[in-house]
Order: structure tokens, then C-alpha cells, then sequence
């Protein structure tokens, strides 16, 4: 990738956070290609039956195809909710969280591979 290309992407990639995490309706658009604040505000829902959805950070196609898209009001409260169980400290083990979530020790196939979900 040429120095210019990254340059570009890293400008979009950061125009897309902050709009995520701005507080701004979007829906006129009815946003169906990248992921707008309502979709973000879901994945921050301290239910979480319903912050378990929209994880994809910039385009919605991988929540379609992974099935965790979620249109839906935006939540009462958002933030972060403690959980019983673990969450991993390293980088790939959080990338596979979403996968496995309370069964990573347990029943999912990950656990298997202790170096990926510490």
C-alpha cells in the first residue's frame, strides 16, 4: 500500500469513528452500508442480549453475513456491563470473543487454543 493510500484510509477510518461514536440521526439515510451511530449505540447497550449485535466497525455486510445485525431503538442506557465471565486481555483473543463469549472457557472450539483466548 502506498504511503498516499494509507494516508486515505486512515483518514476515512477515523471519520467513520468519530461519526460512530457522535451523537447524530442518520437514520434519513436509512443506513444499510456502513455502520451509523444508532447501530454502534446498540453494540452499547448494557442489555446484553442486545449489545451482543452490530460489531462490525465501519461496514454493516460482515453483521449481515455473521447474522449479528440489529436495528433496533436506540437503548435506554449504554456503556460497558461487567460480566461473570472472562474476557480476554490479548488482542486475539478479543477478536474471537464475540464468537464464543461466556462459553470461552467451556464448549467453544476456540478454547482449545489457550495462546489465542488469554
Amino acid at each position: 500500500m502506498t504511503p498516499a493510500a494509507a494516508a486515505v484510509l486512515a483518514t476515512l477510518r477515523a471519520t467513520v469513528g468519530v461519526v460512530q461514536h457522535a451523537n447524530l440521526n442518520l437514520e434519513e439515510g436509512k443506513q444499510w452500508l456502513v455502520n451509523a451511530p444508532s447501530y454502534h449505540r446498540t453494540h452499547h447497550d448494557l442489555q446484553l442480549d442486545e449489545a451482543n449485535h452490530n460489531y462490525a466497525s465501519t461496514l454493516l455486510v460482515w453483521d449481515r453475513l455473521l447474522g449479528t445485525l440489529r436495528r433496533a431503538p436506540a437503548p435506554e442506557a449504554v456503556g460497558v456491563q461487567p460480566t461473570a465471565h472472562r474476557i480476554p486481555t490479548g488482542f486475539l483473543g478479543q477478536l474471537i470473543y464475540p464468537a464464543c463469549g461466556d462459553r470461552l472457557d467451556t464448549t467453544c472450539w476456540l478454547a482449545r487454543f489457550p495462546r489465542l483466548t488469554r
